[in-house]
């Protein structure tokens, strides 16, 4: 399920502006509010609900002002394909994450971290073993290694988060992290309606 979600991931990130569609991806906290009672039998209480809701429609504020507006990001799904594959992984991921609850209460967040990137390397070898991206992994790898460092971090923090409350609110905090997906997009891409 990662290995298609991080594929539709990639593949929307590649149709469409990070501004429009990393807000999709508050949508993964709402739908925990179905996968992790079904999953895990955990559902946060009103206030948290509350809190993920706001999360999401805070998402939405993020393009008040501009065409569309706060609806937007929703109104792109209808013509937006990027959009379409960005409301999958926010779906796909609902259910890895109550999924990682699951392997981590388990095991514990090492080894399920261990077990899970070595899955996954695997999985995603052949792709690696082209010609043209093994010239792009000698010409970028010290980009690779940070990005590498960093998502390890990532992983770690969020596998021991999840051991200590429930797995919507560790994926809505980790939503929040949108923000800086927009200023990104910005700043590294050039895209408009910062404000």
């Amino acid at each position: 399920l990662n290995g298609v979600g991080y594929a539709c991931y990639t593949r929307a990130l590649m149709l469409s502006d990070l501004s429009l569609v990393i807000p999709l991806l508050a949508l993964t906290p709402v739908w925990m509010l179905a996968t992790s009672p079904w999953i895990l039998g955990e559902f946060p209480v009103a206030l948290g609900v509350l809190g993920i809701l706001a999360i999401f429609a805070g998402a939405l504020l993020l393009k008040l002002g501009e065409p569309g507006g706060v609806w937007a990001p929703l109104q792109a799904i209808v013509r937006d394909r990027g959009a379409r594959f960005m409301i999958a992984v926010s779906l796909l991921w609902s259910i890895t994450a109550a999924l990682d609850k699951v392997a981590v209460q388990s095991s514990s967040p090492t080894t399920y971290i261990l077990a899970f990137q070595i899955g996954f390397s695997l999985l995603f070898v052949p792709a690696v073993l082209r010609r043209d991206r093994r010239a792009q992994i000698r010409t970028h790898w010290r980009g690779l290694l940070l990005l590498g460092s960093l998502g390890a971090l990532m992983w770690v923090a969020q596998m021991t988060a999840l051991q200590m409350t429930l797995a919507a609110y560790v994926i809505a905090m980790k939503r929040s992290g949108m923000l800086f997906s927009i200023l990104y997009g910005h700043y590294l891409f050039k895209e408009k309606g910062i404000r």
